[in-house]
């Protein structure tokens, strides 16, 4: 079994207690010996710029169920009908007595055409995946018709459809319901992600580096309080599959990588899902306090999104969050906006992008060495 860990003055760091929570992970560039960090994520989530809902979604928020519903009664039987309905999970389980098809098993049961949408130029976070900058054509025979978004600093091409589907619900909002969700999956060790830098020269400007990005089955170490705690020892996945290697450069403490295919294990609570992201691209700051602050970007099947967000999280989940299956469903089908198929032409993945923060943390790598994941253009590591 094999330690891989920030460096030497890393591990002397975690012995004198120094550095964030706990752990050092100061650099020796002096020695001139490629160096190794490993880092843990402790958030990754959907990046969301803050929303003008009167702007980027001048209808409002999505609807759930009931209050669609309502919506679509005249006035005065609005008012009369919900003093009488139930909310909450009383209205979900009324409606399941009632029988009929499942909204989020089988949302093609169901006609739900009015999911409200991100509109026009607006603000997202991500990157420019396809390098074109979209106004609504066709740009390339792997594309759909799509308009780009803009980036917090203005920059055009920003390619993130998925937002489009996501702004206008409000519990994907930053901080609210899909972020707690998110943040639970990590701290229960449902979803622990390890990030590995190799033959690291200089901690600010490198043009030659390794990147690994590991799915693990442990749990992040926390104190009594639940803080998630640096240093920790933490195994990387056995399966090969979700390990990812791949090669990147280091300007002014930003690492870039990509484009790769991603592939992770995506498990959370009574979740059993995997991420896999085409055409995927990162960038990572390394933060004075010894972790990683960044974004991942790429195309998402919307079959696999869909399945994660909306089927296996049934309906109960989507009441919750503020959307209606079937209706998101149709949406994700009318934005997606990559690989095309053969025989319909509509696309059948769409654009994202995550945030990342990690703390450092030792990566332990299995007994045996075996064949890494493939990642599409970008040289392998090893």
């Amino acid at each position: 079994m094999r330690v891989r860990f920030a460096t030497l003055a890393g591990l002397a760091g975690l012995l004198v207690g120094c550095g964030p929570e706990g752990a050092g992970f100061a650099s020796p560039e002096s020695s001139g010996i490629p160096q190794v960090r490993g880092f843990v994520v402790t958030d990754f989530t959907f990046d969301q710029p803050k929303v003008d809902e009167s702007v980027a979604c001048p209808e409002g928020f999505n609807q759930n169920e009931r209050e669609f519903y309502l919506d679509g009664l005249a006035s005065d039987e609005r008012t009369r009908v919900a003093a009488d309905l139930p909310e909450g999970f009383d209205y979900l389980r009324m409606v399941n007595e009632r029988g009929g098809p499942d909204p989020c098993g089988d949302p093609s049961a169901f006609d739900d055409p009015d999911h409200r949408l991100v509109e026009g130029a607006a603000v997202a976070v991500g990157f420019d995946l396809d390098g074109v900058v979209s106004t609504g054509e066709r740009p390339e025979p792997m594309a759909c018709p799509h308009q780009d978004l803009s980036g917090e600093n203005g920059a055009p091409g920003i390619d993130n459809a998925l937002w489009r589907v996501l702004g206008c619900i409000e519990g994907y909002q930053r901080g609210s319901t899909i972020d707690e969700y998110a943040i639970e999956n990590i701290k229960s060790g449902g979803r622990t992600i390890l990030i590995e830098l190799t033959d690291l020269d200089d901690p600010r400007n490198d043009g030659d580096i390794g990147l690994g990005i590991y799915s693990s089955e442990d749990a992040i170490p926390a104190s009594a309080d639940g803080r998630l705690l640096a240093g920790g020892s933490l195994g990387v996945e056995k399966d090969s599959i979700y390990r990812t290697r791949v090669r990147g450069s280091l300007k002014d403490g930003v690492l870039t990588a990509g484009p790769m295919d991603l592939l992770l294990d995506f498990d959370g609570q009574f979740l059993d899902s995997e991420l896999r992201l085409r055409e995927a691209q990162i960038h990572l700051e390394l933060m004075p306090d010894g972790g990683l602050r960044g974004l991942l970007g790429g195309y998402w099947d919307i079959e696999e999104f869909y399945d994660v967000y909306a089927r296996q999280a049934t309906r109960s989940g989507a009441y919750t969050v503020g959307f209606r299956c079937p209706a998101m469903r149709q949406a994700l089908a009318h934005t997606a906006d990559r690989y095309p198929n053969s025989d319909t032409g509509t696309c059948t993945a769409i654009s994202t992008a995550f945030r990342i923060q990690a703390i450092p943390a030792f990566v332990v790598e299995p007994p045996s060495p075996s064949t890494t994941h493939a990642s599409v253009g970008a040289r392998s590591a090893y």
